[in-house]
C-alpha cells in the first residue's frame, strides 16, 4: 500500500513504463518470427540476390517463384539503384505496366513487404475502431427502437 496518493501514482507510472518497455523489446526482437521474415525479405531485396539460406526462408511463401525471383532481382538491381524498400517501390511505380510485368516477382516481394506488419498495432487499432463503430451502430438501432 502506498502511503500517499503521490506514491501510489508514482508506483503505477513506473509499472506502466516497465510494461511498455517490455512490450516494445519483445515486439521488435530481431529473433521474433515476424520481424525475422521481414528482415529476410529486406535483405533479399536490397542485396539483389538469393542465397541458399534465404531460399529456405522464402519457401514458406507459395506466391513467390524463387527461381524467377532470383533472375528478376538480379536484373532489377543492375538496372535501378535503390537503397531502401521505399526507393524500390518508387522505381516499380514509375515503370509502365508493360515493363513492370518483367519484374512481377520483384513486385510481389515488395507487395509482401509493404503488407507484412512488423507489429500488430495497426491491426489492433483497426479492430478497436471497428468495435467502436459496431457499438455506435447498435446504440443507433436501440435509439430508433426506443423512439418507435
Amino acid at each position: 500500500m502506498a502511503a500517499t496518493v503521490e506514491d501510489y501514482y508514482r508506483q503505477a507510472f513506473f509499472s506502466f513504463i516497465d510494461a511498455a518497455k517490455t512490450q516494445l523489446s519483445e515486439r521488435f526482437d530481431a529473433n521474433s518470427r515476424g520481424l525475422s521474415k521481414y528482415l529476410l525479405f529486406e535483405r533479399v531485396l536490397l542485396n539483389g540476390q538469393i542465397t541458399e539460406t534465404d531460399a529456405d526462408g522464402l519457401d514458406s511463401y507459395p506466391e513467390l517463384d524463387i527461381a524467377r525471383l532470383a533472375v528478376q532481382l538480379a536484373m532489377f538491381k543492375s538496372q535501378f539503384s535503390y537503397q531502401t524498400l521505399h526507393e524500390a517501390k518508387a522505381r516499380l511505380q514509375a515503370m509502365t505496366s508493360e515493363v513492370r510485368t518483367m519484374f512481377s516477382e520483384v513486385e510481389q516481394l515488395v507487395r509482401l513487404m509493404l503488407m507484412c506488419p512488423v507489429s500488430s498495432c495497426e491491426a489492433e487499432r483497426s479492430f478497436s475502431c471497428l468495435r467502436r463503430l459496431k457499438t455506435r451502430l447498435r446504440l443507433n438501432s436501440i435509439i430508433v427502437c426506443h423512439a418507435n
